[in-house]
């Protein structure tokens, strides 16, 4: 019996490091050749390097103007690898998501350990690792996925002092440091996530009686030292106005009347279903099926229910609203959802979704050949994108057969299993084209051109000109770049030599003038004679 045990524990072992390495081989073109989008990526690169020039570290600042949008442990990863690189390496950063991305995969497991059977959790973590939001949120630079390792951890540790589990002096200190960290990380929701959940679940589960056993004088007094010193140092560093920004305006504000990203309340209700997409069908037909059969009992069940219930409940409110923001209920919606697959290993319902996503598999390659037509997509026009949605269509084809095979006994393990090593393949392949798709991504290549062209004409002055968010070209260019507004002419009021930056729809503003075409932008050379 033991030696059997050990066997099986072995056997999973290795196919969790199976997978893993799977994943990491799979995101490896995207991690060594991808662009940082101008969005955000290259703005917090941006806010990285004024902050080592400054120095500062709490009271961070966008080209001269005050920045209190994020927390400061993210930049502070950024300065860190730049002070230790002397660079910025979209491989390295990335780690700092893909990493956290692994370690929720490993803390779930280890949390629903004797409530799923190993072969449950193999499908667990393959559906986790294969969701388009937790997987794009692993290899894009953003405190996301970061927040929602720690809150994760955090709700644990909640969990373990609970049940009466571990150490419990150990984690009555670490349920509020990780709360912290999550709040160090992005902002309020790390708190907010786990008070309002956990509360809900001492209200169901009958003891809310001990709610200042998890959130008495200890947890407020650890949180309260740890908030002070960091307002504290922002106050020292930045002043009121910018504490003010940073505790009023990026929260309250914020989540009453956003200034940025406002959306209804039932925007997550749509957003729900491709965040967690190719699974959604599934993931949220269990759930249904659940809720209306009351067939949730245990504990874990319960808990996991009341913080999936809180986090939709509580972004729902929030007048904030980003697709990104759901992250944190997609752990606990994908093993909730697997606690229970076993009760539908041979339910229609079930083969229907699946059957819906293989589907969606199938029509890749045709859909590709149709959009790739388009002029405007026209860089979706490589052979690497053919074989990858040709691999894709094929997986789902192959799925599709599965499932028709045994009517009667529905392999879900099996089908689930193929359907996420398409995936795995599809982005793999997909990825190699990186190098290419970095001109629609990014402003790296066009930099690169830039500098190159300043060095032949010994021009150092950067503008631009019809290009959306071109202020942080400098962590590439590593001069001031001065954007030229729209309704202005580049051609007028500048009485000194400069490389412009524009659009290629643009050029034929610049008759005569040496121009050279990168992508869907230029460099216009304008010496002034």
């Amino acid at each position: 019996m033991i030696h059997k045990y050990k066997k099986r524990t072995m056997r999973k072992k290795q196919e969790k490091f199976l997978l893993y390495i799977s994943v990491c081989i799979a995101l490896t073109p995207i991690l060594l050749f991808r662009d940082f989008t101008p969005g955000n990526e290259l703005r917090y690169l941006s806010i990285a390097d004024e902050a080592l020039r400054t120095p500062v570290f709490f009271a961070f600042t966008n080209h001269g103007i005050p920045y209190a949008d994020k927390p400061p442990l993210y930049f502070w990863i950024i300065m860190l690898c730049k002070w230790i690189t002397g660079d910025h390496h979209i491989w390295l950063l990335s780690l700092f998501s893909l990493l956290p991305a692994l370690g929720i995969v490993q803390i779930m497991d280890q949390w629903t350990l004797y409530y799923i059977n190993d072969r449950s959790h193999l499908l667990a973590e393959l559906m986790l690792l294969t969701s388009v939001l937790f997987i794009g949120a692993a290899v894009t630079l953003r405190m996301d996925i970061l927040m929602c390792f720690f809150i994760i951890l955090s709700l644990h540790r909640f969990w373990m002092i609970w049940k009466k589990t571990g150490n419990i002096k150990w984690n009555k200190w670490l349920f509020p440091l990780f709360i912290f960290l999550s709040v160090f990380t992005k902002g309020p929701l790390g708190l907010l996530i786990p008070f309002f959940s956990t509360t809900l679940f001492l209200f169901i589960s009958g003891s809310i009686k001990h709610f200042f056993r998890y959130w008495g004088w200890y947890t407020w007094s650890i949180l309260s030292i740890c908030f002070l010193l960091w307002f504290s140092a922002v106050y020292i560093e930045g002043g009121v106005e910018y504490l003010y920004n940073l505790l009023i305006h990026q929260t309250i504000d914020r989540a009453v009347n956003s200034f940025h990203h406002s959306e209804p309340f039932y925007y997550y209700t749509i957003s729900i279903w491709y965040s967690i997409a190719p699974w959604s069908l599934l993931i949220l037909s269990i759930l249904a099926t659940l809720l209306r059969e009351k067939l949730i009992h245990n504990d874990l069940q319960h808990f996991f229910l009341c913080i999936i219930i809180t986090i939709f409940l509580l972004l729902s409110c929030i007048s904030s609203k980003l697709h990104i923001y759901l992250l944190p209920i997609i752990p606990f919606l994908i093993y909730f959802a697997t606690m229970f697959l076993s009760h539908f290993y041979n339910n229609s319902w079930i083969r229907i979704t699946l059957i819906i996503s293989a589907i969606l598999f199938t029509v890749a390659f045709p859909v590709l050949l149709i959009i790739s037509s388009n002029p405007k997509l026209s860089y979706l026009n490589e052979n690497i994108f053919y074989i990858a949605s040709i691999i894709l269509t094929l997986n789902g084809i192959y799925s599709q057969y599965l499932l028709y095979k045994k009517k009667k006994e529905i392999n879900i393990f099996k089908v689930i299993r193929q359907m996420g090593i398409g995936i795995l393949l599809t982005i793999f392949i997909a990825g190699w084209t990186l190098p290419k798709l970095n001109l629609e991504i990014g402003y790296g290549t066009l930099c690169k051109k830039a500098l190159e062209l300043s060095s032949i004409h010994c021009i150092t002055n950067f503008y631009t000109w019809h290009i959306s968010r071109s202020e942080n070209m400098d962590v590439y260019l590593q001069h001031p770049i001065h954007i030229i507004k729209n309704n202005e002419e580049p051609l007028l009021n500048i009485n000194k030599p400069f490389l412009l930056l524009t659009r290629k729809s643009d050029l034929h503003h610049f008759p005569g003038k040496e121009t050279h075409t990168i992508g869907r932008f230029a460099v216009v050379i304008m010496s002034i004679k």
